[in-house]
């Protein structure tokens, strides 16, 4: 047993549906997410990447990271995506539903659901049958404008942020409309509910450490709780986003 969840948090909430809690989780519980996220998931036997799509094998940019704790020189920025469970064909933009289409979603990750669904009352509790978990190396890691759509319901999404701050762009109609614009940091987590469900949204830029700094002068200290120091390095250089998402 540990505890998951800081004993405060910062909670907001869009009257479109979404809900925002900064500094969710507790430095513990993002240790194991953000060590399992970089060198656990993307070596499962069940998971698929960006690099696997290219018949890349991850682990020697992994263990070049261990040695060089560079993002550039070992290569691991080319890293961009994982996929657990339900895997996501960003072709086509659909779920694949035969078995040998999908993996199992860590329990980890399963824990954490349930966890989120007593925190929001989320109910029925939301199951964890597919993750997609991104990465975004500082200053050139983006996603562009899309709306999350390929599941066959419509229970909330759920994003966790580690690792440097992100530019996140909600949507409140068409493109042409207004967005909300949005600062994702160490520890929040981002509920996608409501109206906002299958909101267009972007993320067109992930600040480098040095502009952290500027916006908040600690944030350097919020990432070095966490205990694993290779993976401490990997989130000075990048963000990672991990979502879980219910698809049947």
């Amino acid at each position: 047993h540990f505890r998951m969840v800081f004993f405060y948090f910062r909670l907001y909430e869009l009257s479109s549906g979404a809900y925002l809690a900064k500094q969710y989780l507790s430095n513990y519980f993002i240790t194991k997410l953000a060590t399992a996220a970089v060198f656990e998931f993307p070596r499962r036997s069940d998971a698929k990447s960006n690099l696997s799509k290219l018949g890349q094998d991850v682990n020697p940019y992994l263990d070049k990271f261990i040695e060089e704790k560079s993002l550039a020189k070992s290569g691991l920025k080319a890293l961009r995506w994982t996929t657990l469970g339900y895997h996501h064909n960003w072709d086509s933009r659909e779920y694949g539903s035969e078995v040998g289409s999908r993996g199992t979603v860590p329990e980890l990750l399963k824990t954490l659901a349930q966890e989120i669904s007593k925190s929001f009352q989320i109910t029925p509790v939301l199951n964890a049958e597919a993750s997609i978990c991104n990465y975004y190396p500082a200053n050139i890691g983006t996603i562009g404008i899309h709306s999350d759509d390929s599941e066959y319901c419509y229970h909330p999404i759920v994003s966790v942020s580690l690792g440097l701050p992100a530019v996140f762009l909600l949507g409140q109609g068409t493109r042409d409309d207004p967005c909300h614009e949005i600062l994702l940091e160490h520890g929040d987590i981002f509920i996608m509910d409501g109206k906002d469900r299958q909101a267009l949204h972007a993320v067109p830029r992930v600040l480098d450490l040095d502009r952290a700094l500027k916006i908040d002068e600690n944030y350097e200290k919020k990432i070095t709780a966490v205990e694993d120091k290779i993976v401490y390095e990997y989130l000075k250089q990048s963000r990672i986003n991990l979502n879980i998402r219910q698809v049947n």
